[in-house]
C-alpha cells in the first residue's frame, strides 16, 4: 500500500517543487518511490528557459525509470489556468485518466509525493478542482508557505478549508526562498500558524542560491531542518 503525501502551497512559487525534490531524494535513499505532479501547464516556458520540467525534476530527484507521463499525465503549453491552457492545445483532458494514473501509483511504489498545483479551487479538469481529487484520495498534506503577510492569511485560510473537509495536514514548513531576515515577522508567522491552525510548524527552510538545481542539497538542508522525528516516519526510520 502506498503512502501518499501532497505536498501543496498557499500560491505559486512557494516552493511545492524545491520541498517536494528534498523528500524525494531522502526517501528514495531507502525505498522505491514516485514522485508524481497530475498537472502542469507552460510547457513553452520550460523549453524557452532550457529547463527540466518539474515532472522531470520528480523523476530524476526518485530515480525513477518509469515513462514521463506517468510522472505528469497532462503537461500543456501555455502558462495559464489548467483547464485554459487544455483548450489551447486542443485537448480535453478526463478525470478517469488521472485516477487510472493514481491507482498504478499506489500499486507500485511505497511511497509516492504528490506535487501539488496552484489553488485548492482552481479547475484542473474541466469541472474537477484540486480539491475535489483531495477529497477523493485522502492523501496526508504537507503545506509549504513563504514569509509574508498575504502568505500568513492565504494559508491559515487554505488549510482551515481542508481541515473542514477532514484532511489531514500533518506539518507546515516555512520555505524562506526570498531569504527573509525579518526574524520577527518569521516568530509572528510561526506562532500564528501554529496557534490557529493547531498543527505543527515542521521547520524554516532557509534560502538555497542553487534553488531547484540540486536535489542533494535540497535533501541536505531538510535534513539539517525539518523535524527529525517526522522525517524519519517519512523514511520509515521511527
Amino acid at each position: 500500500m502506498t503512502t501518499c503525501l501532497y505536498v501543496g502551497g498557499s500560491s505559486k512559487g512557494v516552493g511545492k517543487t524545491f520541498i517536494a525534490l528534498g523528500l524525494l531524494r531522502s526517501l528514495s535513499r531507502h525505498h522505491k518511490v514516485s514522485g508524481w505532479k497530475p498537472v502542469d501547464v507552460g510547457h513553452v516556458n520550460y523549453n524557452a528557459a532550457d529547463v527540466l520540467t518539474d515532472g522531470e525534476r520528480l523523476q530524476q530527484a526518485a530515480q525513477m525509470t518509469e515513462h514521463p507521463n506517468l510522472v505528469n499525465p497532462f503537461l500543456f503549453n501555455e502558462d495559464l489556468p489548467p483547464v485554459l491552457a487544455a483548450q489551447w492545445d486542443g485537448v480535453t483532458p478526463r478525470i478517469k485518466t488521472l485516477q487510472h494514473y493514481f491507482q498504478i501509483i499506489c500499486g507500485n511504489f511505497e511511497h509516492t509525493i504528490i506535487e501539488g498545483g496552484r489553488g485548492l479551487y482552481t479547475p484542473l479538469i474541466a469541472t474537477e478542482t484540486e480539491m475535489d481529487l483531495l477529497t477523493s484520495w485522502q492523501p496526508k498534506v504537507l503545506w509549504v508557505t513563504t514569509i509574508g503577510e498575504r502568505e500568513l492569511s492565504e494559508t491559515l485560510l487554505q488549510v482551515k478549508t481542508l481541515q473542514q473537509h477532514q484532511i489531514n495536514v500533518v506539518g507546515i514548513i516555512l520555505n524562506n526562498r526570498k531569504n527573509s531576515k525579518h526574524s520577527d515577522l518569521i516568530h509572528y508567522q510561526w506562532l500564528t500558524l501554529e496557534e490557529q491552525l493547531q498543527i505543527k510548524v515542521l521547520a524554516l527552510v532557509p534560502f538555497l542560491p542553487s534553488g531547484l538545481d540540486d536535489s542533494d542539497a535540497i535533501y541536505g538542508l531538510l535534513h539539517k531542518h525539518l523535524d527529525k522525528e517526522y522525517l524519519g516516519l517519512l523514511e520509515g526510520t521511527s
